[in-house]
């Protein structure tokens, strides 16, 4: 016995199919959706984890920098002690003129290979020797180009060195508009572009980095043979 479907039935029955297959459609377009947002929150969460390791990367270059300015520094110290006699003379030894600036030292005044070492060291000689050779030093140690540094005589007080090591370290910029996060304290910043570098306050303020990148990191300690 056959039963055959009335044409209600069979619209009820195509309009069914057709909800189904809808619902099958509108699941899988979510499921892509969901997909895809999980994409685009790994990818933030990937990118936020390189952002992270490259900040900390910097941090550590910035620390190992700054710890060998500081031991070629203590590095100055230790030779003007062992030759306190020229310290502590009239002659002006181990200290820099004040011509001899961070920009004059970039130009001609860092020894490009270490100097060589004088037969005998009769009047200035050996503190002449020590300042060439400790420049010289201060590139090979810290391992980037333009890095150099100056010994000062404190005024009033001859007996009184100033050590100072200078290096570029470029930093995130900060723009200029933005003036209270900035940190400046020396002629450095002269001429700053409207993407200035922060200005290191480590650094001087007689001159010595007049003219310098605004990038310039600084090392100072004060010395008494």
């Amino acid at each position: 016995m056959s039963h055959r479907l009335s044409e209600r039935d069979v619209a009820r029955r195509a309009a069914g199919d057709a909800g189904r297959a809808a619902t099958v459609r509108s699941q899988q377009g979510a499921g892509l959706i969901e997909v895809m947002v999980a994409i685009v929150v790994l990818s933030v969460g990937l990118l936020a984890i390189v952002l992270s390791q490259l900040n900390a990367l910097r941090g550590q270059r910035s620390s190992h920098l700054r710890t060998a300015a500081v031991q070629m520094a203590g590095n100055m110290a230790e030779r003007m002690r062992l030759n306190v006699a020229s310290v502590n003379g009239s002659s002006g030894d181990y200290a820099d003129p004040a011509t001899r600036t961070y920009v004059s030292l970039i130009g001609s005044g860092t020894p490009a290979s270490a100097p060589a070492f004088p037969t005998s060291f009769a009047g200035g000689s050996q503190s002449a020797y020590d300042l060439d050779a400790w420049r010289f030093d201060i590139g090979r140690r810290m391992g980037v180009a333009n890095a150099t540094g100056v010994v000062r005589m404190d005024a009033g007080q001859p007996m009184t060195r100033t050590v100072i090591v200078m290096w570029p370290e470029p930093q995130p910029t900060k723009p200029l508009s933005d003036a209270a996060s900035l940190q400046r304290g020396n002629d450095c910043a002269t001429g700053d572009s409207a993407e200035a570098l922060v200005c290191d306050r480590g650094c001087p303020t007689d001159g010595t980095v007049a003219g310098a990148p605004a990038h310039l990191r600084c090392v100072q300690i004060a010395v008494q043979p």
